[in-house]
């Protein structure tokens, strides 16, 4: 069994994708559980490929270190511990900054 497509970074709002081969693993579930900087946890959706694989989906709100601990048969996966961290997309804060300041000036000049 392994993981593939795990992130260290993510931006707020991003969906995140972690696809696990289970082929070859035996009968059992993928479990996984989120914790967010905050200690709250974090929803999930975990989809059957059908093709041996499993994907484990989740969208972080706001920024900060997300641990994750990902589970098959109830039996921690190699590798399935890890922190991954979040932020905000400096470049998509600016853009709407900009347009919203030059929504002020034409105001003003207007």
């Amino acid at each position: 069994m392994f993981t593939d497509g795990i992130r260290t970074t993510i931006p707020v709002g991003e969906e995140c994708v972690i696809n696990i081969n289970t082929a070859e693993a035996g009968y059992g579930n993928v479990t996984c559980h989120i914790r967010s900087t905050s200690g709250s946890d974090v929803d999930i959706d975990i989809v059957d490929n059908g093709d041996g694989t499993v994907s484990i989906l989740y969208t972080p709100r706001l920024p900060g270190a997300y641990t994750l601990n990902i589970k098959f048969g109830g039996q921690p996966v190699p590798k399935g511990q890890f922190t991954q961290q979040v932020f905000f997309c400096a470049f998509m804060h600016v853009k709407h900054y900009t347009a919203v300041i030059i929504m002020i000036i034409c105001v003003i000049v207007i």
